[in-house]
């Protein structure tokens, strides 16, 4: 049993409305629910004044077996331990359907894994109902890059919008107000923090923390990590709850819920994902939307309801008192105990006929009395120690006052369970048990204590010994073998060798006859099987878990009673073995070479094994999947990573024994990068390396190639090429196991020192003409910068720019050009002659006459640069050319122009004016 008395057996859990159907039928569950609805307080909705604090946090793809009992999940199997909890079933298969169900009722078409761009829902789903009741909610998503995001990727880092389910409603995605409620993850911590943490928080951990891609270890430790922030906040007020689920099974459709701040023991129907959102909206007074609504969904509502458990009080010094009552000599048949675990029933008539003499009370004897009367002697529960945390949960006072009251009632001998189920692997718990006995003894020296040890429950690690021997006064061995596949008797065997070789005789041990989780209802013979594993091995009583538990009856299994009632007239010990070892007890000690390192981290395991019957065989498991069953086995890891080895030894009788885990730690494997400053250079160049180690095992050895035959051993050389050319420098760090890693290639590059020529088009003109400049370079390393001075005030960084003089004079030009490593280098200069810009004066005589007039052109240049050159058009079809020429006209009108040119290449075009000639009149005659 975990947590109270009114929990029942370990891995007991709330069952889904479909298996609790598969045992009683419809109508048979009906009155279980009716029974239960009544017994429990504010159920269906409550009328809140202030809305709740509710976090639900949704990992991936495990079954309830994979999660409970995992050795790899302490913190969340704790959790189980402390809290209530139950076992729901997922809706469908893959992940998105059930995360559209939990939030809105309904897996609407039953999609596959894809994205919202592909298909979305109108709702309405739940945090609708919460907005419109004006209740506070965020959902914090590990990975999502912004809030809102609506580019429903699967990326960046380990985001998966499958697991955002409000990106899926169109009543989230298109009201901004709403859709900014999904924010990325740190945005809690800030929250937190700042005490403006939202009444309902969804959490989605990435695909690493999620359980989805990452190991049980990284999950784990997410949770705890994450629980922990949060239970120390401003937001965890009395009442507040977290909500710990799964979306689908892997293993089978059940999954684990798990609600922190619930009371361990709490009952509630799982059912299946519809049920966690109808206790969440009637937990928040909302309407219960689609298929939450059904009769036969199940409802978490009463696990976020109601006081959470007690806070633990502080744990006393041991104190020296009396030791455990003296071990007595294994009972006679009709002497021996035979208990019976019970829930609620107290029809102790039914069970004194079926043969038990003793049974599971709570607290003080309210129905010692009835018990009594029927044969039957209780066992009462003492919660006094939480064996998942490892501290003290009633004072010594409280747990004398219990006994006391008991006396005080005439109930005295009595049996008094302490705690529940401490383990080999846990708290270590023998010193406090052993101490509670001395209480108990100090209030009825008569009463016996009693405790189930879960040692060598099947699953459990296996420790060599039986640590709890000798703290109370019975020990109680549960082993419950019978699981999915066939029952696992070989167990119950190893456990008896090893009682023996631990010289326990005060003890008892538990069959099992329930079906929780992964274990099934054993059929009438693996009852007995059972019993006959256990049977003559020197226990002086038993009990069976269980006659009910949480709407499970003994009674309505066929064949099962009859077996409890065959089992209950035999003998435990016909033949009263002595319970001596008649081997040594089994030791096994291992080592390991080396317990951390750098990846590739190859290490050496031994192991040891001393007493118990040879020969040994050996089954290693190294934390990452791999095994080994050599005696020395060698294993190298390649991730880095934290990881358990564990050892079994099983010897010729198979008695089975294990060393202390081994813990390995794996670092990084070893990296190196290089850089450079200065990587190109003209004519030679001066480069600085610089290297970096990273991972590996120091101290680390260098070896730098420089490419141009040249090396170095220091970590960050300086180095000179002289010659021009291309070049490739790479490092190669070795590190103190001689594994060795090289580095980035780095481009070296020294170019030919650089020359530049500077060209114009023209280097003589009149103004205002433009010059055109060019320039070519050689060597260098490109791309350059021009700079261009033109004499005159201006300036150009163009390559080759064109440049207009404005006035007449002599101007030198000058450019300089700086390649892409800062040389600069300067071009030959020019020198560019401007003149003043070139004019003419013309003139012709006479502009009029009569046909063979002769006319005289006369021109003379001004400004410009001479020689000029003159080109006459006389407007006749006629030419000539020189400042001073002659032309005979004959009668017509005439446009002469002029055409002057100078030594600089300018030019003067214009009319002379208008010539006008007229034919000669006739002579007269008499």
């Amino acid at each position: 049993m975990e947590g109270s008395q009114r929990q029942g057996p370990r891995h007991f859990r709330s069952l889904s409305f479909a298996l609790l159907t598969s045992r009683f039928g419809s109508a048979g569950v009906g009155l279980i629910l009716l029974a239960m609805l009544v017994s429990a307080p504010g159920h269906p909705a409550r009328a809140a004044t202030t809305a709740p604090h509710v976090m639900i946090v949704l990992m991936e793809n495990n079954s309830y077996e994979a999660i409970v009992g995992n050795s790899q999940l302490p913190y969340i199997n704790s959790l189980v331990n402390q809290y209530g909890s139950v076992s729901t079933t997922d809706l469908s298969h893959p992940s998105l359907p059930n995360y559209l169900g939990l939030t809105s009722g309904s897996i609407w078409n039953d999609p596959p894994d894809t994205t919202p761009q592909d298909q979305t829902y109108a709702g309405p789903q739940f945090t609708d109902e919460l907005a419109s009741a004006g209740i506070s909610w965020k959902a914090y998503m590990e990975d999502l890059p912004v809030p809102c995001d609506l580019i429903d990727s699967f990326s960046p880092g380990n985001y998966d919008v499958n697991h955002d389910p409000f990106m899926y409603f169109d009543s989230v995605r298109n009201n901004p107000a709403q859709c900014n409620r999904v924010v990325p993850f740190p945005q809690l911590a800030s929250d937190l923090a700042g005490g403006t943490t939202p009444s309902f928080v969804w959490v989605t951990p990435n695909l690493i923390n999620d359980m989805h891609d990452g190991t049980y270890t990284q999950a784990d430790g997410w949770t705890k990590n994450l629980f922990t922030q949060v239970i120390g906040s401003s937001w965890w007020t009395p009442g507040a709850r977290i909500i710990l689920t799964w979306d689908e099974g892997t293993q089978s459709e059940q999954v684990l819920t798990v609600v922190v701040g619930s009371a361990h023991g709490t009952q509630a129907i799982g059912g299946n994902e519809y049920g966690t959102l109808r206790g969440l909206e009637e937990a928040y007074s909302v309407g219960l939307l689609q298929h939450s609504a059904d009769s036969n969904v199940g409802d978490i509502f009463p696990l976020l309801t109601g006081a959470p458990p007690p806070s633990p009080s502080p744990s006393p010094s041991p104190v020296a008192s009396p030791s455990p009552s003296p071990n007595p000599t294994p009972a006679p048949a009709g002497a021996a105990t035979r208990g019976i675990y019970r829930f609620d029933s107290t029809d102790f008539a039914v069970m004194r006929a079926a043969g038990f003499n003793a049974a599971t009370d709570g607290g003080v004897q309210s129905l010692g009395d009835a018990e009594a009367a029927a044969g039957i002697t209780g066992m009462v529960w003492v919660g006094a120690y939480d064996n998942s945390t490892c501290v003290q949960t009633m004072s010594d006072a409280e747990i004398a006052q219990t006994v006391t009251a008991n006396v005080s009632a005439g109930h005295v001998g009595l049996r008094y369970q302490i705690g529940d189920e401490p383990t080999a692997n846990g708290c270590t718990a023998a010193p406090v048990y052993t101490h509670f006995t001395q209480v108990v003894h100090s209030a009825d020296p008569t009463a016996k204590t009693w405790v189930a040890d879960d040692q060598f429950q099947v699953g459990n690690p296996v420790l060599a010994g039986v640590p709890m021997n000798g703290t109370v006064d019975i020990l109680a061995f549960d082993v419950y073998p019978c699981q999915s596949g066939p029952c696992d008797y070989s167990a119950i065997d190893s456990a008896v060798q090893q009682i023996h070789a631990a010289n326990v005789t005060n003890w008892e041990f538990i069959i099992q006859d329930f079906s929780s989780g992964s274990w099934r209802w054993p059929t009438p013979a693996e009852v007995q099987a059972q019993f006959s594993h256990w049977q003559d091995a020197g226990a002086i009583g038993y009990s069976v878990f269980a006659w009910d538990y949480q709407a499970q009856l003994v009674t309505a299994q066929s064949g099962n009673v009859a077996a409890l009632q065959t089992i209950n007239a035999l003998a435990v010990n016909p033949t009263l073995p002595s319970p001596s070892p008649t081997t040594p007890l089994l030791v096994v000690t291992n080592s390991a070479s080396i317990t951390s390192g750098p990846s590739p981290l190859t290490i050496t395991f031994a192991a040891s094994a001393s007493g118990g019957a040879g020969p040994y065989s050996y089954r290693w498991t190294f934390g990452d999947g791999q095994s080994a069953s050599s005696q020395n086995p060698s294993h190298t890891y390649t991730i880095n990573a934290q990881y358990t080895v564990n050892l079994v030894v099983t010897d010729a009788n198979q008695a089975l024994g294990n060393a202390t885990a081994i813990v390995i730690t794996v670092t990084p494997a070893l990296s190196a990068s290089a850089s450079v400053l200065n990587a190109a250079g003209d004519g030679s160049l001066a480069a600085v390396f610089t290297g970096s180690p990273a991972g590996g095992a120091g101290p680390y050895t260098f070896a730098w190639s420089f490419g141009d035959a040249q090396s170095s051993t220091a970590q960050s050389p300086s180095h000179t090429y002289g010659a021009v050319g291309a070049y490739t420098a790479d490092l190669t760090v070795t590190d103190s196991r001689g594994v060795s890693a090289t580095s980035n290639a780095l481009a070296i590059t020294v170019s030919a020192m650089p020359a530049a020529t500077a060209a114009a088009n023209v280097t003589a003109l009149d103004a205002p003409e433009a010059v055109g400049f060019t320039s070519a370079v050689t060597g260098g390393t490109a791309p350059f910068g021009y700079q261009w001075i033109f004499g005159d005030g201006s300036a150009s960084i163009a390559q080759d720019p064109s440049h207009a003089y404005a006035t007449a004079g002599t101007y030198t030009v000058g450019l300089t050009v700086t390649d892409a490593v800062g040389t600069s280098f300067v071009a030959n200069s020019l020198t560019i002659s401007v003149h003043p810009s070139l004019g003419v004066v013309a003139s012709a005589t006479p502009t009029s006459g009569l046909a063979r007039v002769k006319v005289t052109f006369v021109a003379a240049a001004i400004g410009g640069l001479g020689p000029f050159t003159y080109s006459w058009s006389f407007g006749d079809g006629a030419t000539g050319t020189g400042p001073n020429v002659a032309h005979t006209y004959e009668a017509g009108t005439y446009q002469p122009t002029l055409t002057v040119h100078d030594a600089a290449g300018g030019s003067w075009q214009g009319s002379v004016g208008t010539i006008t000639v007229v034919k000669h009149s006739p002579k007269r005659t008499a």
